[in-house]
């Protein structure tokens, strides 16, 4: 069985902080910037597919790969649903709650809880991935991956119109998805343990360097916005991928040591939780007291408490318990 790299778990926990204080900063204090939280997502969801499941493809178990997916999204999901539909009973409406629900795209519309927007795609990775356990060989990925990357290419530049429901083309085609594939290639990488450590210590350096330039050169309009999915998901990618290098040959690095340190590593198990829950936080939070700057660090601690809450109490429990049934 594949050895488990801790520092990818707390990566996940901040690219959840990145998109918890994108929504602060943005919709409460009035700034607006760019910010690579959702593309560190996007890269982890395939690095950490190529990493936990490709040994288990063999097996060809699509349905247990599948349903384990729906799973981890609707555990904690269902509830915290259930909490934002009350509060907007009064302007219930049947078709945009199933959308919400279901993850299904809309146009020019944000889901009831508004990440969760992104999980449509991370739905579309799962099933197009699930397609090798169908086949029962990876190497299926190679054409599904290469086609996928130039319908997107193609829709992107204009040079092909798939002929589908505007809000379907964008999800399917999103430019994005490329990161998607980003970040497959660096989990695969990592598996074959070609990388050492001065390889690892060389690449992850190169990709914060990159990470930061490209923060600055797209938040100062130096760059287009469009770059994005290659000026955030290389960077995002090389530092996943350094990162795991350095783990995997048992670096001294001080970085590593608090990446990987059980704490922060636990606290990533409750970035899904986090990620769902920060907007509620920050609403019912404005609502008692304006948000001001002086107020982010407490607000920070809060929202990392009651995701940590959730996440022991609630969501952590359940999927152990699932998970033995599934066995």
């Amino acid at each position: 069985m594949t050895k488990k790299i801790y520092s990818l778990q707390t990566m996940r926990l901040f690219a959840a902080l990145m998109v918890f204080q994108y929504h602060l900063w943005r919709n409460s204090l009035n700034g607006d910037f760019s910010h690579p939280g959702t593309d560190f997502f996007i890269v982890l969801v395939g690095m950490v597919a190529a990493v936990a499941q490709s040994h288990r493809i063999s097996e060809g178990n699509w349905k247990k790969y599948i349903q384990a997916r729906y799973i981890r999204l609707y555990v904690s999901f269902i509830p915290i649903f259930a909490i934002y539909a009350l509060a907007m009973y009064e302007d219930f409406d049947l078709i945009y709650f199933i959308k919400s629900f279901f993850f299904i795209p809309m146009l020019n519309k944000l889901p009831l809880i508004g990440p969760t927007w992104m999980l449509s795609m991370f739905l579309l990775f799962y099933w197009l991935f699930s397609l090798a356990f169908i086949f029962r060989r990876e190497s299926i990925l190679i054409p599904v991956f290469s086609l996928w990357i130039l319908g997107i290419l193609a829709y992107s530049s204009s040079l092909w119109n798939p002929n589908l429901p505007e809000e379907w083309s964008l999800i399917l085609f999103k430019h994005r998805n490329i990161e998607f594939i980003f970040g497959y290639l660096g989990g695969k990488l990592l598996l074959s343990r070609k990388v050492g450590l001065k390889g690892g210590k060389w690449i992850f350096t190169l990709g914060i360097a990159s990470l930061i330039a490209a923060i600055v050169l797209l938040n100062n309009n130096i760059i287009p916005y469009a770059s994005r999915t290659f000026s955030y998901g290389i960077p995002l990618t090389l530092i996943s991928l350094g990162l795991g290098a350095l783990e995997q040959n048992n670096s001294p690095s001080p970085i590593l040591k608090i990446i990987i340190h059980p704490w922060l590593v636990w606290l990533g198990g409750a970035s899904y939780v986090l990620y769902l829950i920060h907007n509620m936080v920050l609403i019912v939070w404005g609502k008692i007291i304006p948000i001001t700057p002086i107020q982010v660090p407490l607000i920070t601690i809060t929202v990392i408490l009651i995701s940590a809450i959730g996440y022991h109490f609630w969501e952590k429990p359940i999927l152990r318990y699932v998970k033995t049934k599934m066995v």
